[in-house]
């Protein structure tokens, strides 16, 4: 027994029997907290699990768009070093697009649209809005209807993005308040239009549509930067079509005569010795007729240089709508010019270049009255590959030295080139050297009639 003071003593099992039940009480909740334990840590692990996880999936994230974003910087470099070539056509600009949207976007389908805009036009007078859409690039189509061929501006989700010059993504279509209450249609069950950007020309005030750019299914991660980098795509596409208008025009003004719009010397001898290339792979013909007004100073002399500017410049309009289809046409000098006419032999090429003349001589130029004759005519030579010359310098001299004989049996007429078989006595005029006379020493010997 135990005494506790009271002088009542308790017996030895009483006690044993709330120490039993005190260490139950106590068991029980060292149980359940234990059991609390191992639930929090096991949601603690749960939750670090699905940390994990997450932190996993965005490392994951973060890691795929530092890809994108190291191929798109790398893809931009490549555009922009193509912008800075001394070449750019519309070509090269629709596949730079194309290369920028598959290595960023690593699509299922890829579309590239174009407008009919020419940027060399006033922006004033833009009628981009009324233009039709034209598939120039794609990938991931099979058979091309064509209502996706060509798309009118406005139809469909395309056509809308093209009128409203807004980029739009799939997410995009579902809120009402980006396509102001409308609803676009899809353009083509065919078509997967998750990403779509219109490529905009800016002038001024003026905004004009040059096409639409369209991604679908793409495999690389879309998040924030994706419509980003589609933008810069469609602002890089712009520019370049600009730029390569720009060249164009700069070429243009380079190989082509700023007063007749016709070929400068240099470039037609260029142009002239690549036909004559492809007709010796292809055993073609190719005619040259070279020709100058008669009496050209008579008519500068009495009217003055402004307008014997004003004449050659009708005079090329003329000799331009009289060229046949792939004629080359060029002011070889003052008042001389030269056309290369492939694919035509001497009598065909005789024939061309009589039209031509005829054409001349009926057209009423203004003061022609005034010209010896009464109208202002030409007088021309013509010769032709490979008979009469295997290369350029040849032909052009040939058909000069035509040229001259027309100029000195009366002007106005166009003569064929005549070889001289080998062993014939009336062979080419020579010096007593047997040397070709130069241009000088002919001019002499008709007497100093010069191409006038």
């Amino acid at each position: 027994m135990i005494d506790f003071g009271s002088g009542q003593l308790l017996p030895g099992y009483a006690l044993g029997a709330i120490l039993f039940l005190l260490g139950l009480l106590l068991g029980r909740v060292g149980i359940k907290r234990l059991r609390a334990e191992v639930v929090r840590m096991r949601n603690a692990g749960v939750e670090a699990d699905l940390l994990r996880k997450q932190l996993t999936k965005q490392y994951a994230g973060i890691q795929a768009s530092s890809k994108t974003l190291s191929v798109f910087v790398g893809k931009l470099t490549e555009g922009v070093d193509r912008l800075n070539r001394a070449s750019l056509d519309e070509r090269d600009v629709n596949l730079m697009i194309a290369d920028l949207a598959r290595a960023v976007f690593d699509p299922d389908q890829f579309l590239l649209y174009r407008t009919g805009v020419d940027l060399r036009q006033d922006p004033q007078t833009d009628n981009s809005d009324t233009q039709t859409l034209t598939l120039v690039e794609h990938e991931g189509l099979g058979v091309i209807p064509p209502e996706v061929a060509s798309i009118p501006m406005g139809e469909g989700k395309i056509g809308w993005v093209a009128a409203h010059r807004v980029e739009m993504t799939h997410k995009d279509w579902l809120d009402p308040t980006r396509t102001e209450g409308v609803r676009p249609l899809a353009n083509h069950t065919s078509l997967r239009l998750d990403l779509i950007s219109p490529i905009i020309h800016h002038a001024g005030d003026k905004t004009r549509a040059l096409g639409v750019l369209c991604i679908g299914r793409p495999k690389a991660e879309q998040d924030r930067n994706a419509k980003l980098m589609l933008q810069t795509i469609s602002n890089l596409g712009s520019i370049a079509y600009s730029h390569a208008v720009s060249l164009s025009e700069m070429q243009a003004r380079a190989n082509f005569d700023g007063l007749t719009g016709l070929m400068i010397k240099s470039y037609f001898r260029k142009e002239l010795g690549e036909q004559i290339l492809e007709k010796e792979n292809v055993v073609g013909n190719l005619g040259i007729f070279i020709f100058d007004i008669d009496h050209f100073k008579n008519y500068n002399d009495t009217h003055g240089h402004p307008e014997g500017d004003n004449l050659l410049r009708e005079f090329a309009k003329v000799v331009r709508s009289n060229l046949r289809p792939g004629d080359l046409a060029c002011r070889y000098g003052g008042e001389e010019f030269v056309i290369a006419m492939p694919g035509a032999d001497a009598a065909a090429s005789l024939r061309a270049a009589e039209r031509i003349r005829a054409a001349i001589e009926a057209h009423p130029f203004p003061h022609q009255e005034s010209q010896p004759s009464g109208s202002l005519t030409i007088s021309g030579g013509v010769s032709a590959y490979p008979m009469d010359g295997n290369d350029g310098d040849e032909l052009i001299r040939h058909a000069d030295e035509a040229l001259y004989e027309a100029k000195r049996t009366g002007r106005n007429k166009v003569n064929c080139y005549k070889a001289v078989e080998i062993g014939d006595a009336a062979m080419d005029p020579a010096d007593d050297f047997g040397q070709p006379f130069t241009e000088h020493d002919l001019d002499s010997l008709w007497g100093g009639d010069e191409k006038s």
